[in-house]
């Protein structure tokens, strides 16, 4: 009388053929590479010019070249990939046509830390305004270029920084 294999046996005996012909039949799990993270650009508070926590005093008195200038000789960003954009407002409000002053870029480098930036207000800047009253002053830089040429917004997945400055106009530009 001949032994038959139970099914059991059969079953294993295939089982382990299929297995070995085929490796190991269970699939690893793929680690996928996590990407960088996108970090805000910053600059060193200490360093800015004029200084940003108080009231700035503006009297061009009767000289139309009056101006102020600011400064931010510190600026980076941790991607040193990163090209930054950055643009500067006066009195800002969705609501109605905004001021844009200045703006442009800094390139990458090899660095974390980058060129500073400089713009200067003119006499000219203010006079879509009322003579003396208080006015902001927005400073935007983002790690990606800006949405629309007249909106802060930057384009998705941006970071970004403001800064505001208030100024206080004594007197009318000439």
């Amino acid at each position: 009388m001949t032994h038959r294999p139970s099914p059991l046996t059969h079953a294993l005996r295939w089982g382990s053929i299929c297995l070995a012909f085929a490796g190991c039949a269970v699939p690893l799990p793929i680690e996928e590479e996590q990407p960088d993270p996108n970090y805000p650009p910053f600059f060193d508070p200490l360093a800015v010019s004029p200084g940003f926590s108080q009231v700035i005093n503006f009297d061009p008195g009767n000289d139309e070249e009056a101006s102020l200038t600011f400064e931010l000789p510190v600026v980076g960003d941790y991607n040193v990939d990163d090209t930054l954009f950055w643009r500067v407002y006066l009195n800002y409000d969705p609501q109605t046509f905004p001021i844009r002053i200045n703006g442009g870029e800094i390139r990458t480098t090899d660095s974390v830390i980058r060129e500073g930036l400089r713009f200067t207000l003119n006499c000219s800047n203010f006079r879509p305004f009322r003579a003396v009253d208080l006015h902001r002053l927005e400073l935007v830089i983002g790690d990606r270029a800006f949405s629309d040429p007249n909106s802060p917004a930057l384009l998705t997945g941006a970071e970004q920084t403001r800064i505001a400055w208030f100024i206080e106009l004594s007197t009318q530009c000439p």
